[in-house]
């Protein structure tokens, strides 16, 4: 399985990368994320049962083994099918085929970027909701004037039926810029961000030689005062997500083709659980 993982999308490249991105993007579309929708309301809820024990106990508890668990249980059941319950202790036809080596190498890749990526990211959402009651009135009043009755699931759970569905959740602009801003100030894949120049290449005088790998030091695109200010860059405000940014400002999944295939996953499923973070 191990010697797999370098068949994937993650370290391919040239035209073995372009055949598995051409496969793997249409399994990120709308249309796609849309359907998995009740699948993760299903694992909000899930997840929201666990928790009113501890407001109830009024103890301390790590969050983030919740929301890990929890990421988890949505990659199982949107990826596979799998309904684990973590928290209590339909593919695309197409032209293209991928070797058994590629899709078990993939399989893996997908677990481990979305797994702690997503939970990490959930849980400065709420150290940052925690620092700022302020915000999180705000992305209640937005959550207040929307329908949260979902129109994407039919089935007989009342529970899940309460959540939003994908077309809700892409109209909620201040939780858009929330979840931006707090993956501006705690980007999650920053060693994942690299290129490898196939080339010499000189860029504004400095030579690149062939066989390079180049790192982009996201922290300090993300913190730079003349690319986020005028507010101090060191401030959690989302609000200066609303103002135009030089293109190449805001990169916590990487810019040009090769961008995180599934960033639309990670952006609505970040959404939807904030959302029923500040709900709960």
């Amino acid at each position: 399985m191990l010697d797999n993982i370098f068949h994937d999308i993650f370290f391919s490249s040239g035209s073995k990368w372009r055949r598995q991105r051409q496969v793997i993007s249409p399994t990120f579309s709308a249309s796609k994320l849309k359907m998995m929708s009740p699948l993760i309301n299903g694992c909000i809820n899930d997840f929201e049962k666990k928790l009113p024990i501890h407001a109830e106990n009024g103890d301390e508890f790590n969050i983030y083994l919740y929301y890990k668990r929890m990421t988890m249980d949505v990659i199982c059941r949107c990826a596979f099918g799998i309904d684990t319950d973590d928290t209590s202790e339909d593919t695309r036809k197409s032209t293209y085929q991928l070797t058994q080596e590629k899709i078990s190498g993939n399989i893996f890749i997908f677990i481990v970027a979305g797994y702690e990526t997503t939970s990490t990211s959930l849980a400065y959402a709420t150290y940052e909701l925690a620092r700022h009651p302020d915000i999180l009135q705000k992305l209640q009043a937005e959550i207040d004037q929307l329908p949260l009755e979902s129109r994407d699931y039919d089935g007989d759970d009342e529970e899940i039926k309460k959540y939003p569905d994908y077309d809700i959740v892409a109209q909620m602009s201040y939780m858009d810029m929330f979840v931006s801003e707090v993956l501006r100030m705690y980007p999650i894949a920053n060693r994942g961000i690299q290129r490898h120049a196939m080339k010499d290449t000189v860029i504004q005088g400095i030579t690149i030689e062939k066989g390079s790998i180049i790192y982009s030091d996201i922290h300090l695109v993300h913190y730079d005062r003349e690319l986020w200010g005028p507010e101090d860059p060191y401030m959690f405000y989302p609000e200066r997500q609303q103002t135009k940014r030089h293109p190449m400002a805001y990169i916590p999944f990487g810019v040009g083709p090769r961008q995180c295939v599934d960033v639309s996953s990670t952006i609505v499923e970040s959404i939807r659980l904030d959302e029923g973070i500040a709900l709960t």
